[in-house]
């Protein structure tokens, strides 16, 4: 809901004011739209050129001739002034009145829930029983659920407000209000079991247990004197027997569990191993080739057990004993005998693959030229394209210029270097730039101070109007912008008005407008409009119109006339960016009436033009100036403004969208990278990925076109890096990456500059 809005007129008209030596001026004050609540302050009249002197009543004072205060409380205040002019004739103002303070609302307690131990702690100074949460955090309960108590050793779960503001005297922990609580009675002996595996790549056993408390204490024990504090621990056996193996797990809360196992284990010296990595040549003392393993490891081959002949580069895959006693030189790594060997064939990939766009041009002129980017995969060496128009092109990356609008049928055929060859085409449309047409306007109908039953009329549309043709419902027309028009007689009148807009666009709306009966004069004290915004883009606004006298109250018997035809104090089915008038009305007493508008969220995208960070407000609306907000302590105004940013990083933009008491804004998180790319930005919410799942090439969709190195890495589900890639961007918005070589299962795709993080993205790798 919007701040209410309180708009105070004159108690009185005062004619030759300044004239006099001593006077009275009548103080107006609105309530603005901020956190903590202001006011902005002013004199009706307000002479040019005079000097002010205010106080607030609450020991604060300004010189301004319209100063904005915020007071500390909220209570009853005389506001004075002293009002100075050019002729040293003076003038008074008082107002007391209820206004509302800047301290903000303390937001409600959060209650949390956990489990803990309590612990008798009364040797540290201030402290007494406490609770060790399973997450660490001590309480230090200064207030207790009644009829329960505490005491040493217990095990309980709860759930407890924070008092960070009620120090308990305890430097141990925080201070805190127990809401609930009761006792978790542990049975003795808690077990757990103890399970174990064979290692598949190296000698000795995996044993581990089921998934324990986070933060929780190891304290293994394998029967042979051997001892581990790991969750998850491997162990070997010198000599073949049977062992007992203890385990003793300790949770934060001292809660402690165990679990044993007897077993006879197994000792072989021959364990056979399998495994795959590269054969390489070591320049250590001692070691000649070698193959390092995929868990990083080095081998020795000390012996061989087939005719196969080892060779630097290979990939390969093997199975492997590891030998009891060293036989070369070679310290890099263990000896070993290997079994079984096969060299790995891999077959050089290559996969042709382009985009396509006009959209990086601003001028009609220069549409039919589309900009072609190679995404292919390989070491290319060479390229053949065909644009579809009997023209032929072998640039890496070309830029060609059609003769005419259409949809072409583009080939591009590459080869490698290593003699792999692949070919792709697409369907590409040259088309111009698009027409975008908005029929639509709004009438507006406002009273002409100071003059009898003549008002102002206003239609106002988004997109430019070229004729205007008005009908005033008393068989009066007019083909002005902006006509003026006095009524002769009393009544309630169809007013229309028929447009026609630069795009060639003709249409009529029609509004009832009534003329009050006899001249009423203006009513004291103020209208309250309480403001509900249209929401998912739905004509579903609301306002709430009240009459209040000069005390604050409400005045019930009044009519109400809004610029609708709508009669009720309450309306709805408001819309976005349409400005609203209503009068409220005394019969035969007097009038009052006030206009406003429900701003939309002003929607922005950045780009980058010669080098230009341009930001650009999507669709803006006439009689709304726009703030822009740059995250770096610099502001511009203006719907188009141009601004590079002084360093790299991440900012969040904003803007402000305002119109009389009105605002909206839109705030947008931009990736600035001078250093490394070209467009200088990148807007991390646009960047998108697809298809996913997929199969082959994944494909990325930048937003804008982008320059430089971005850094590529993809992680399994463990967290684990199985693929990096630096790409080398030059000037397209899209890029593929090759991921048939990964098993089926879930990844993530983390793109960076190498300093920031531009986006992270999950994908599924299909069959």
């Amino acid at each position: 809901m919007k701040q209410t809005l309180t708009f105070l007129l004159a108690l009185f008209i005062f004619s030759g004011l300044f004239g006099q030596t001593d006077c009275r001026v009548t103080i107006i004050y609105s309530l603005n739209k901020s956190i903590p609540s202001s006011y902005t302050f002013k004199t009706d009249p307000q002479p040019e050129g005079a000097k002010y002197q205010w106080t607030f009543g609450d020991n604060t004072t300004s010189d301004s001739p319209s100063p904005t205060h915020t007071f500390k409380i909220a209570d009853s205040y005389t506001v004075h002034v002293k009002v100075t002019g050019l002729q040293g004739n003076v003038c008074y103002g008082e107002l007391q009145e209820k206004f509302e303070g800047g301290t903000i609302t303390t937001p409600p307690a959060v209650i949390l829930s956990g489990k803990g131990k309590v612990k008798d702690l009364s040797a540290t100074g201030g402290c007494g029983l406490v609770i060790v949460l399973e997450n660490g955090t001590t309480l230090v309960p200064i207030e207790m659920v009644p009829n329960f108590l505490l005491k040493d050793g217990q095990y309980l779960e709860l759930a407890y407000e924070l008092l960070k503001d009620r120090p308990s005297g305890c430097s141990a922990g925080v201070s805190a209000k127990i809401d609930r609580i009761s006792e978790i009675i542990v049975t003795a002996g808690c077990k757990i079991p103890v399970t174990f595996a064979i290692n598949s790549t190296t000698p000795g056993y995996m044993f581990k247990t089921d998934p324990q408390p986070e933060g929780s204490k190891y304290a293994w024990s394998f029967g042979d004197g051997g001892t581990s504090d790991l969750a998850s621990t491997t162990h070997t056996y010198q000599k073949t027997g049977e062992y007992l193996i203890n385990l003793k797990v300790t949770d934060i809360a001292g809660k402690v569990c165990s679990g044993e196992l007897k077993q006879t284990f197994t000792v072989e010296t021959n364990l056979p191993l399998s495994g795959r990595g590269k054969v390489m040549k070591l320049a250590t003392t001692g070691c000649e080739l070698v193959i390092a393993i995929e868990n990083g490891l080095f081998l020795i081959p000390a012996t061989l057990t087939t005719d196969f002949q080892l060779k630097e580069g290979q990939y390969v895959e093997f199975t492997y004993e590891k030998l009891a006693e060293k036989i070369t030189a070679c310290t890099a790594g263990p000896d070993v005998k290997i079994l079984t060997i096969k060299e790995i064939i891999t077959v050089p990939q290559c996969k042709a693959y382009f985009t396509a766009t006009n959209k990086l041009w601003s001028d009609p002129a220069m549409m039919k030229k589309m900009v072609f980017s190679n995404l292919s995969t390989g070491d290319i060496k060479e390229c053949q394209w065909n644009f579809g128009d009997n023209t032929t092109s072998t640039e890496a990356k070309p830029t060609h210029e059609y003769a005419a609008f259409g949809e072409y049928k583009v080939c591009l055929n590459i080869t490698t270097v290593s003699g792999c060859k692949s070919d792709y085409c697409a369907s590409v449309k040259v088309e111009g730039l698009p027409v975008v047409t908005n029929c639509s306007f709004d009438l507006v109908v406002k009273p002409k101070p100071e003059t009898l039953n003549t008002f102002l009329f206003n239609a106002n549309s988004t997109s430019e109007i070229k004729t205007w043709k008005w009908s005033f419902g008393d068989g009066q027309t007019s083909d002005l912008k902006n006509p003026e028009h006095a009524y002769e007689k009393t009544g309630t009148y169809e007013v229309s008005c028929t447009v026609t807009t630069q795009d060639g666009c003709t249409v009529k709306r029609t509004i009832k407008h009534t003329v009050l009966v006899t001249p009423l004069k203006t009513c004291t004290g103020a209208i309250n409009l309480t403001l509900y915004d249209p929401t998912d883009n739905l004509c579903n606004g609301k306002a709430i119109v009240k009459l209040l006298d000069e005390t604050g109250l409400e005045i019930t018997n009044v009519k109400y006339l809004w610029s609708d035809g709508q009669t009720t104090g309450t309306v709805e089915n408001l819309c976005s960016d349409k400005t609203y008038s209503v009068q409220v009305i005394i019969e035969n007493v007097c009038q009052k009436s006030t206009s406003f508008t429900l701003l939309s969220k002003p929607i922005w995208r950045a780009s980058t033009v010669d080098g230009q960070n341009k930001f650009t407000v999507v669709s803006p609306k006439e009689g709304v100036s726009y703030e822009w907000d740059f995250g770096d302590g610099k502001t511009l105004t203006g719907t188009e403004v141009n601004y590079n940013f002084v360093k790299d990083g991440t900012y969040q933009v904003k803007l402000n969208a305002v119109a009389g008491g009105d605002f909206s804004e839109y705030t947008q998180e931009v990736v600035v990278m001078n250093s490394i790319t070209g467009t200088t930005i990148i807007n991390g919410s646009e960047l998108k990925i697809y298809p996913n799942p997929v199969k082959e090439l994944l494909r990325i969709n930048f937003g804008n076109p982008v320059q430089g190195s971005l850094f590529i890495d993809i992680l399994n589900i463990a967290g684990q890096k199985v693929y990096s890639q630096v790409l080398k961007a030059d000037g397209f918005n899209q890029a593929a990456v090759n991921i048939q070589h990964l098993r089926s299962g879930i990844y993530f795709l983390r793109i960076t500059n190498g300093q920031y993080l531009i986006a992270d993205r999950k994908f599924i790798k299909g069959n």
